[in-house]
């Protein structure tokens, strides 16, 4: 079987997929609506998409491929076009599909792995595939699964420091919210640090791909969870600190590793400046204008009471 060379940092990145993607979409959108999306970020998650296809034909040429292969190729072309439909008319969805498509590119991986175990023999670093046949270094298959491991276990601490940093800031913010949005700020936040708590033994037990789908599931429970609070403006604020509060954690692991490097971290130290001013900006600005959402909140809990009051009466 003619298997194709494919780099070592291409295969972790695949298999880690969708949820560097999902973390990195978090950090950078910028919604406005609940169905808004920063068009750049679109572009990126589409361009990484298109990538991944072109890679994956690469690695698998024409087939015939195995019916678990073949469902997930097939499903991530499905993806891969419904996400084109919905481009100019829903582009969140578009961002979602696009996203999917990725998820079974790198379903379709593992299988191919599984089934054709051989094939790590062949990967090779692209540092040296100009050299001679006698130096060529052989990337082994636990040199990847190390690899693998070491990025998710990255992944994961930054995500453990994001919840961490999300629990202070409800801590901080609680008396201005409704009391019932508090409670569910705190349950849900908790119960996102005690499931990475939980992936976090799954990687050091060596479960990895376990662990992926657990990293990617908590995550998008987590958004949905930030979107049901009772006040709208709660839900907001929330979300959106959520969203900086990754990109802190992302540039603070940064900053570590160059520091440990000795290398210089100006300017990641400029831009963390620049993420917390904007933090402190979004804690102060729900501060101020907490009344109108939570008058709103309250207003609209009465009148329940109220109805509820006179259904009785009656």
């Amino acid at each position: 079987m003619n298997f194709k060379i494919i780099t070592l940092t291409m295969i972790f990145t695949i298999l880690l997929m969708p949820v560097a993607h999902l973390i990195n979409a978090q950090e950078t959108e910028t919604s406005t609506e609940e169905t808004a999306i920063d068009p750049a970020v679109l572009h990126q998650i589409k361009t990484q998409a298109m990538e991944r296809q072109e890679e994956m034909l690469n690695i698998f040429g024409e087939g015939p491929y195995s019916p678990d292969m073949e469902n997930s190729l097939q499903h991530a072309l499905q993806a891969m076009e419904q996400a084109q439909n919905f481009a100019e008319t829903n582009p969140q969805a578009a961002a979602q599909q696009y996203l999917r498509a990725m998820k079974h590119y790198r379903n379709a991986l593992r299988n191919h792995l599984r089934e054709n175990p051989e094939i790590v023999d062949e990967f090779e670093d692209p540092e040296v595939t100009e050299t001679a046949d006698d130096d060529v270094e052989i990337v082994t298959e636990k040199e990847i699964e190390d690899a693998k491991t070491q990025l998710l276990k990255r992944f994961e601490e930054r995500f453990r420091e994001q919840i961490r940093s999300m629990i202070d800031n409800v801590e901080e913010l609680e008396n201005d919210m409704l009391p019932q949005d508090a409670e569910k700020a705190r349950n849900t936040l908790q119960h996102t640090l005690e499931k990475l708590l939980r992936i976090q033994q799954r990687i050091e037990s060596g479960e990895v791909d376990g662990a992926v789908d657990d990293l990617e599931e908590t995550s998008e429970t987590l958004d949905d969870e930030l979107e049901g609070m009772d006040d709208q403006a709660t839900a907001h604020m929330l979300k959106e600190m959520n969203k900086l509060e990754a990109r802190i954690a992302k540039i603070q692991e940064i900053s570590q590793r160059k520091s440990a490097a000795g290398l210089d971290t100006s300017e990641e130290d400029a831009e963390l400046g620049t993420l917390r001013g904007n933090k402190n900006g979004l804690k102060n600005s729900f501060k101020e204008n907490k009344g109108k959402g939570s008058e709103q909140g309250n207003q609209g809990n009465q009148g329940n009471s109220g109805g509820q009051g006179s259904g009785k009466g009656s």
